[in-house]
């Protein structure tokens, strides 16, 4: 395999050039024509990139889970040799932006290609990595947006209600709103639904907020789930 430096050296940064032919599709001929952005990007990558050394590809990898990042949480969410992967193609100008003194992002279209070369199991462990990261330093909706990405209903669910108590107490009600709004309602669900979704429609609809609090309260109490309970009858004093 050839080293990021190496790499981008021999293709003279073309690969860069390729977001910009895909930007002005008209520009490109009839024979892109009917293929998705992401599917011409990914015909005209393999090549250049399948060329990276294992370890570079599965660095650069592990990186594109971060929505964006600095050269320490690079090395912290895929190993030493992210940070240099990441500086050798960002100098060459491969598809990575800076956004901030020290911060970057892989173009879009180079992040879901590399993310898709990574095998499902070391995917999870990097997604939910990434996520851990990322609440830790405040950014809790970005961390349920990357979980929520290829998660199942019942995953889903429990990420927003894993995460529903740090985007009320942050005042992000709105995002909250939109996650649960995106939940099927389902008979026997977690009674945690019930009552995020009351706590929520005591600002518009105050009936309904009331029988969604009855319900999850119902609920808590089978499940002799003190807590609940208590959280209930206070929402609905509120």
């Amino acid at each position: 395999g050839h080293s990021a430096s190496e790499l981008m050296s021999r293709t003279r940064g073309w690969l860069a050039a390729v977001i910009l032919a895909l930007s002005a599709r008209d520009r490109v001929g009839r024979e892109t024509a009917g293929y998705p952005e992401s599917e011409l990007f990914a015909l005209l990558a393999e090549d250049v990139l399948d060329e990276l050394d294992a370890e570079t590809r599965s660095a650069l990898g592990g990186v594109a889970f971060l929505p964006d990042f600095t050269l320490d949480e690079a090395a912290r969410q895929a190993g030493a040799g992210a940070a240099s992967a990441v500086s050798e193609l960002f100098r060459h100008g491969a598809l990575i932006e800076q956004i901030g003194a020290h911060r970057m992002r892989f173009h879009p279209l180079l992040q879901a290609f590399l993310r898709e070369r990574v095998p499902p199991a070391r995917a999870r462990e990097l997604r939910q990595r990434a996520a851990l990261h990322l609440r830790e330093v405040g950014r809790v909706e970005d961390a349920v947006a990357l979980l929520i990405e290829s998660a199942s209903e019942p995953e889903r669910a429990s990420v927003v209600l894993d995460c529903a108590d740090a985007l009320w107490g942050g005042g992000r009600w709105v995002t909250l709103g939109k996650l649960l709004s995106g939940l099927a309602v389902r008979a026997g669900e977690d009674p945690w639904l019930d009552f995020w979704r009351a706590r929520l429609a005591l600002t518009s609809d105050f009936a309904s907020a009331a029988r969604g609090f009855e319900r999850a309260s119902r609920a808590f109490v089978e499940r002799h789930d003190a807590r609940g309970v208590a959280r209930c009858i206070i929402g609905r004093i509120q």
